[in-house]
């Protein structure tokens, strides 16, 4: 009787804690041969969604965040032909309860792309940047008038 208890008892097995601590940095090598059977005006969007489902597979991550080296790295041979793999390196940080990856470029520290990193929004419309163009022509002219 008690053998069969202790044997019970060596069944149980402990809880696993993760393995991946917080703003650890892993480094992958991704293949990206997938994106070459789409069109080839689809292959570097398409190459860019490998990029993103790797690193939520093998990371279990909340969200992944692109950097900018990589983003250009994919887009650098325009639409039609992204590189065969990438070398990246990925940081974890835990936000608010929730574990975000930063990919970048292996070598690169991580920099948000676009206008997030200058801090202004781009505008929206045409016709609204026509218009401002149209008034800073009339401020340069009206300046010109007054100088002479």
């Amino acid at each position: 009787m008690a053998e069969k208890e202790k044997k019970k008892e060596k069944k149980e097995k402990p809880v696993k804690k993760e393995t991946l601590k917080p703003s650890a940095e892993k480094v992958f090598t991704i293949p990206l041969r997938k994106a070459f059977r789409k069109p080839k005006k689809k292959r570097a969007p398409y190459a860019v969604r490998i990029v993103r489902d790797f690193i939520l597979r093998n990371l279990k991550t909340d969200d992944v965040k692109l950097g900018s080296h990589l983003n250009e790295a994919i887009w650098q041979r325009s639409i039609g032909k992204p590189p065969r793999r990438l070398h990246i390196g990925v940081n974890i940080k835990l936000i608010e309860g929730k574990k975000i990856a930063y990919a970048e470029l292996l070598g690169h520290e991580y920099k948000e792309r676009g206008w997030r990193a200058s801090g202004q929004r781009p505008l929206k419309s045409r016709r609204l940047r026509g218009r401002l163009r149209e008034k800073k022509k009339k401020n340069l002219k009206s300046r010109r008038k007054h100088s002479c």
